[in-house]
């Protein structure tokens, strides 16, 4: 049943993606920080993304995610997620939590809406970095300035073209991932792991609501 929504997730994933690319290559704004973020996404190197994201896991992450869950005394995590600031200047660093006990749990692939869970000890642990976001900095308040930022506040074109950059930030950021836990799980390196099968790995914004959507499912 995993191993089949997982097959159904990662061409969803994809197909998500290419309807994001054929919307970001529709974009024909003239405003100087759209143009730079375009110009970023044009040249963005997702197989340096996803070399780059597989060692630091392999290397750095999974040690420190080992020693999480080795001070956390739940039995049984239904969820891993990593949550970003977009807050900070991109690209995010997302840290990873632990989650059990989710109320109306079940193993799918649709978004899952969050109501209760339980925390641990492994909350706001060693994440993940979400180099793609990357693409979305020229516009970014800390960028920009807040005059510029409110002045594109009013502007709905602007506003719709910065939703798709973002929109396909999370897009290339979904696809590498889904690729890299599904290798990471087939060779084992997820075995130790107290995740449920069929539990669920995502990232979101933080205070970015209620509903989100896997990246993949654990084995």
């Amino acid at each position: 049943m995993v191993d089949k929504l997982n097959s159904e997730l990662s061409s969803r994933i994809k197909n998500e993606y290419e309807k994001t690319k054929a919307k970001i290559e529709n974009i024909s704004s003239d405003k100087v920080y759209i143009q730079k973020a375009l110009n970023i996404y044009s040249e963005y190197d997702m197989n340096k993304y996803k070399a780059s994201i597989t060692q630091s896991i392999k290397e750095n992450s999974l040690t420190h995610w080992k020693d999480h869950q080795s001070n956390d005394e739940r039995e049984l995590f239904d969820c891993i997620l990593f949550e970003y600031s977009d807050q900070e200047t991109p690209p995010f660093e997302a840290y990873s939590h632990a989650l059990s006990e989710l109320q109306d749990f079940k193993i799918s692939i649709e978004p899952y809406y969050f109501q209760t869970y339980e925390l641990g000890y492994w909350d706001a642990g060693v994440g993940i970095n979400l180099n793609p976001f990357e693409i979305c900095k020229p516009y970014h308040i800390s960028e920009i300035g807040s005059d510029e930022w409110d002045i594109i506040y009013d502007d709905a074109a602007t506003q719709n073209d910065i939703q798709i950059i973002n929109e396909m930030a999370r897009r290339i950021s979904k696809l590498i991932l889904n690729d890299v836990f599904a290798e990471f799980d087939n060779q084992g390196l997820f075995d130790w792991l107290k995740l449920r099968p069929g539990g669920l790995f995502m990232f979101d914004v933080h205070d970015g609501g209620n509903v989100t959507d896997p990246f993949y499912l654990k084995k």
